[in-house]
């Protein structure tokens, strides 16, 4: 599940020089719902992570591990499985277990993250 690009015609620039050119823009990005033009939309992104969760976790292995960034796992956290916001950033290297039966999914454990 690769990141969300939602930093469009700004992709590529350094954040430093993206700051200084074009501030209010970089300061909007703190709403994860704020886009800027050329860039994945939340609500395309958030389909985008429902469809690889579930094509991953449909198959026919019993123990899936998904190595990911962290939008896309606070996407899946807050807007997929609806559980909520992390309290905090989530930690570099964070574990987080889930059980999934059928539709149900449920948090098993979380080393590095903890939810609001």
């Amino acid at each position: 599940m690769r990141e969300r690009n939602s930093y469009g015609f700004l992709t590529g620039t350094s954040k430093e020089k993206a700051r200084a050119e074009h501030p209010e823009l970089v300061n909007k990005l703190k709403d994860y719902l704020f886009t800027i033009k050329g860039g994945e939309k939340y609500e395309d992104f958030t389909s985008r992570i429902r469809n690889a969760f579930n094509e991953i976790t449909s198959s026919k292995y019993g123990k899936i591990a998904i190595v990911s960034h962290g939008g896309p796992i606070c996407c899946l956290f807050r807007s997929v499985l609806n559980f909520g916001e992390f309290a905090d950033d989530l930690g570099d290297c964070a574990i987080i277990e889930l059980e999934k039966n059928d539709l149900n999914v449920k948090i098993v454990n979380m080393d590095g993250a903890t939810l609001a």
